[in-house]
């Protein structure tokens, strides 16, 4: 005669609302945290970006000869430097996922215009008239690169497991991204500054 084994049953340990409390407000400072480091990085990208904007890099004007298609014309070192930050959304992407990437990335932005503001609101007393970009720049820098940002991490998210070759593309992705927004929205927008402010009779930058 067989005698079935005697089965140890036990009852799930319930937690508590104040260890409930305590693992969620634990995982909320931890996430912070997190948001606040990454952040850290992506922030002073921003503002290289924003201070170098209106530096144009001549370096790879010798390889062209007509003067229209030289990249000292519209290819400025804050352009270049903010062609860098898609690539930190893709990689905060890669390894937390395209929600958080987006939440630096918010994070981030506010920080540096809270920052921009403090900066332009220093130095207003010294500024002059010539010395501010337009209102029309200035929307379409932050508008072509926010957008940028976002979608060259909200797309990498998507297809991330698409196969090994977006992932050796990843130093690619981002620039492409970044070129789109600026051939489509950045660009355009600036010519036709550029044209309206040509046709009576100031500058770009007044």
């Amino acid at each position: 005669m067989e005698v079935a084994a005697a089965v140890e049953t036990r009852r799930p340990i319930r937690e508590t609302p104040a260890q409930r409390l305590l693992r969620e407000t634990r995982a909320f400072f931890a996430a912070l945290t997190r948001v606040i480091l990454l952040s850290a990085i992506l922030i002073p990208i921003l503002l290289a970006a924003f201070l170098t904007v209106d530096l144009p890099i001549h370096s790879l004007d010798q390889f062209f000869s007509l003067p229209s298609v030289k990249p000292g014309n519209w290819l400025t070192m804050g352009l270049f430097i903010m062609s860098l930050a898609p690539l930190v959304a893709i990689l905060i992407a890669r390894r937390f996922g395209g929600d958080e990437a987006s939440r630096v990335i918010t994070a981030s932005w506010g920080v540096a215009a809270l920052l921009t503001f403090a900066e332009i609101s220093y130095l207003s007393p010294l500024l002059e008239d010539g010395d501010m970009p337009s209102v029309t720049f200035v929307v379409a820098f932050v508008g072509g690169a926010m957008v940028g940002q976002y979608v060259a991490a909200a797309v990498y998210d998507v297809i991330r497991g698409a196969g090994q070759m977006v992932a050796r593309s990843i130093t690619c992705f981002p620039l492409r991204i970044r070129s789109a927004f600026d051939h489509l929205f950045f660009h355009r927008l600036l010519d036709r500054a550029s044209a309206l402010a040509q046709l009576d009779g100031r500058g770009f930058w007044s």
